[in-house]
């Protein structure tokens, strides 16, 4: 949840213009598009809590999150929300993930648990915040340090 918070902190700090933006000097996705992206893998996950399959290559793929700023702010408090509410017994329930690993082969399946596919979701929610903070420096924002960085890494730094 703190992820999602850093994210929202984020994405309320800019204007519209930088969230919808994409870079002319790389070839890259806008702001918009990879909180979009991020945001879409947490709802699937909690969309499917009463489901046994979670697959995170049928998402929604929503042009309002990735276009208005405010909608997404809302989304993302939405997401946090239902995540507060998750108790131990929700973290320890058991899942099938369902995810195609190339173009050529048929979507694989893996037992996992939902505190399993939050742990990935961190992870992967980090790595799109890193290349949000690249865009957004592209732009000439300023964006913390920290931001975009793994939990492990800022250990890591701080024990050096």
């Amino acid at each position: 949840m703190d992820t999602l918070v850093q994210g929202y902190n984020l994405i309320e700090s800019m204007d519209d213009c930088t969230y919808v933006s994409v870079p002319t000097h790389v070839k890259a996705s806008s702001i918009g598009a990879h909180y979009r992206h991020h945001l879409e893998h947490v709802q699937i996950l909690l969309q499917n809590l009463h489901d046994t399959t979670v697959d995170y290559d049928c998402r929604p793929r929503s042009c309002k999150i990735e276009q208005d700023r405010q909608f997404a702010l809302c989304y993302t408090q939405k997401l946090i929300e239902q995540i507060k509410n998750l108790t131990e017994h929700d973290l320890d329930k058991t899942l099938v993930v369902a995810h195609r690993t190339c173009t050529q082969d048929e979507t694989r399946c893996a037992p996992s648990t939902l505190r399993r596919e939050i742990l990935f979701l961190v992870s992967h929610t980090i790595h799109h915040y890193a290349l949000i903070k690249l865009i957004a420096e592209s732009f000439g924002a300023h964006i913390h340090k920290h931001f975009g960085v793994m939990p492990s890494t800022l250990v890591h730094l701080n024990q050096n």
